[in-house]
């Protein structure tokens, strides 16, 4: 008694493969078979699609002869062994098969007609934080291996309630990049062709939701402790499947550095405070020569209690502390955190007066220095800055709108600062220790997530 050979199809319109196989064997269906037996399914007009899998090695002599009905055949098994009676009586076929595989010989001997058997997924690299300005890469992931180096792509780009494709390009790349101008839902259809047969697949992504600003993390901005304050960033830059971010108002109010108990502070961004000797360091009140410092050293440290310690004994008032420290570790969730970069970040001198900014750093979160800016935010109109409710209270009025550059101003306890309200550059710089100068913290992270 011959049982029915039976093979779970591919659901096209979905895009998923079940390539499954059977045999007899003692009379019974066994899966995942390697040999279909002599005349297994001679005559079966029941059979009108049918899978061989990677698993399949063997076909024998009139396996599938007089399957009158038989129309597709589907084969994944590049090393596989077909009789050239096989099909024998079956009438005209369509052959899905690979390039230069065994199933390729017999259905060019035989007149087959030859098709690829192109499956893929559409994998996107933005599951969240899709953003105008970021952005968003999809590919195509083959669920079976690639049927050869001479595809079409065709690719659209389509925006949820647009009457036209936001982007429509055809090449033969299995991925696509695009940038997105405007919020909406993003969907993508691609259609690969395979020129030497005429192959053709179609598949459309599931969407991605794209906000007009970028969103991450949170931040107190309105002075509600109630709610969960979403901080807004602007891109500065995008490379590489990075993107440069920095905030788009100014999120809080205080000094750059300031131990209290040190009237000048030399100050270096990578370095809490001391980077060499000085007679002008007080501790406390000028002028009190009396308490004049000297032999200043990141290892001789004046600490409030008037002994000495080491440099890292005050970070803690340093605005780097704040930023890689309580701002990365509060405002951030881990998933966040995953995607936040750290940067190596170099500290050029001072433009006009050569004052030094001292070694390079480490960051995860920082502040523009000098030539960033110039790069990134080369006008005036670029830089103008408003302050968060929150950060307008620290201030004390609504007429701070400073922001810290991380580069020296004029005097080794100086740093540079951008006015908010115009954009202006101040390459004098304010004492780091003036605490009505505004943050506008910096990350780069990995697009996408």
């Amino acid at each position: 008694m011959r049982l029915l050979f039976k093979m779970i199809g591919i659901a096209l319109a979905l895009g998923l493969l079940f390539a499954f196989s059977f045999a007899l064997a003692d009379g019974r269906v066994e899966p995942h078979a390697r040999i279909i037996e002599e005349e297994a399914f001679l005559g079966d007009v029941s059979i009108e699609t049918l899978v061989l899998n990677e698993n399949i090695e063997k076909v024998g002599p009139r396996a599938f002869a007089g399957c009158v009905n038989l129309k597709t055949v589907y084969c994944f098994s590049n090393d596989i062994d077909v009789d050239e009676t096989a099909f024998e009586g079956a009438g005209s076929l369509e052959v899905y098969c690979y390039q230069e595989s065994a199933m390729e010989r017999l259905a060019l001997e035989k007149g087959y007609e030859i098709k690829r058997p192109i499956f893929y997924d559409i994998k996107c690299d933005t599951l969240v934080n899709g953003a105008a300005g970021l952005p968003i890469t999809w590919e195509a992931e083959w669920l079976t291996p690639r049927p050869g180096e001479e595809l079409e792509c065709m690719w659209q780009v389509i925006r949820k309630g647009d009457a036209q494709p936001s982007a429509s390009i055809n090449n033969n790349e299995t991925i696509l990049t695009f940038t997105p101008e405007k919020a909406g839902s993003y969907t993508v259809h691609l259609t690969v062709q395979e020129p030497r047969t005429g192959s053709s697949f179609s598949k459309e992504s599931i969407p991605v939701e794209v906000e007009q600003a970028v969103y991450f993390g949170t931040y107190e901005q309105d002075g509600k402790s109630s709610t969960l304050d979403a901080l807004e960033w602007t891109v500065l830059d995008v490379q590489n499947g990075e993107a440069l971010l920095i905030t788009k108002k100014i999120i809080r109010n205080d000094s750059y550095f300031n131990p209290d108990w040190i009237k000048y502070k030399y100050t270096y961004w990578a370095e809490s405070c001391v980077g060499s000797s000085s007679d002008i360091n007080w501790w406390g009140v000028i002028p009190l020569d009396s308490m004049k410092i000297t032999g200043i050293t990141p290892d001789h440290v004046p600490l409030e209690d008037r002994t000495f310690g080491k440099e890292e004994d005050i970070f803690y008032v340093h605005s780097r502390y704040w930023l890689n420290e309580i701002f990365y570790e509060s405002a951030f969730s881990d998933d966040e955190k995953a995607r936040i970069i750290l940067v190596h970040n170099i500290n050029e001198d001072n433009p006009e007066y050569g004052t030094e900014s001292g070694p390079d750093s480490w960051d995860n979160v920082f502040f523009l220095s000098y030539s960033e800016m110039m790069r990134y935010m080369p006008t005036a109109a670029s830089r103008k800055a408003s302050m968060t409710t929150m950060a307008v209270r620290e201030s004390g009025d609504n007429s701070g709108k400073y922001w810290w550059l991380r580069t020296s101003g004029a005097k080794q306890w100086f740093a540079m600062y951008i006015y908010g309200s115009n954009g202006y550059i101040s390459h004098y710089g304010s004492d780091v220790g003036h605490d009505n100068l505004g943050y506008r913290p910096c990350i780069r992270i990995r697009v996408g997530g």
